[in-house]
This record gives C-alpha cells, structure tokens and sequence, in this order.
C-alpha cells in the first residue's frame, strides 16, 4: 500500500512537471503566432495568407492564455481533463490540414503531433493516477 502511494505520489509530481513546461512552451509558441504567424505556417508547410495569418495569431492568443494557466494555475482535474479534449480535437483539426494543405513530415509537423500526443499520454496517466475522491453527500 505504502509503495503504491509513493509511485502514485512520484508520478503525479512528474506530471505536473510536464504540465509546468508545456505551458512555457504554450507561452513561447503562443507570442511565436501572433507576432510571426507567416514562420509557423510556413515550419508546418501550410501556405501563408492575411486570412491565416489572422486565424493563427487569434490561435496564438488563446495559447498564451493556456500558457499562463500551465505556469501559474495549480493542476486541478477538470482542466487536464479539459485539455486532453482539446488534445484530441487539436489532433481531428490538425491533421487534415495538413494532409491537404501542408507537409506532414516537415520537422513543425511532427513536433506538433507528437508533442501532442505524448502531452495526451501524460493527461491520462496523470488522471489514472489520482486518488478517487469521496462521494459527497447531498441533502
């Protein structure tokens, strides 16, 4: 039992870990597409325009935001839980763009999916992880 706790312990903390550095690289990524969104469209092989450039720079913008919550909320169930939905909806988005308009082995490309996919990885294993909370009683 008490080793149990500890491994639980240990993996939780190394998941929260992941999540403190993910929201500096949502920081730096964010800034990165609304300052430059013609260099992030381009390192993913998408065709740039004023229409993407301004659809990727409001992107940028809710990453900063996601940014600041990796860096300086506390880790809370609800919102891994929210972020591996947006895990996965990223990914549905994502990949067909690129399929159809980019370069899915260009090196962007493939830091983005599997970037995602480990911090995907991470949610579940961090989820699992977590002690069950006690049933509260209603009146």
């Amino acid at each position: 039992f008490f080793l149990g706790c500890v491994m639980t312990d240990a993996v939780l903390q190394r998941c929260r870990q992941v999540f403190y550095w993910e929201g500096w690289l949502l920081l730096v990524t964010g800034t990165s597409m609304l300052v430059w969104p013609n260099f992030t469209l381009e390192a993913q092989g998408i065709p740039t325009s004023e229409v993407a450039n301004g659809n990727l720079a409001q992107f940028g913008a809710m990453c900063v935001l996601m940014g600041y919550v990796g860096v300086c909320a506390p880790v809370v169930k609800q919102v891994v839980q929210a972020c591996l939905l947006a895990d996965f909806l990223w990914m549905v988005a994502f990949v067909p763009l690129v399929l159809r308009h980019g370069d899915i082995s260009t090196v962007g490309s493939v830091f983005s999916v599997l970037s995602v996919v480990f911090l995907a990885t991470v949610r579940v294993l961090y989820l699992r992880h977590l002690p069950t909370e006690p049933a509260k009683k209603t009146t």
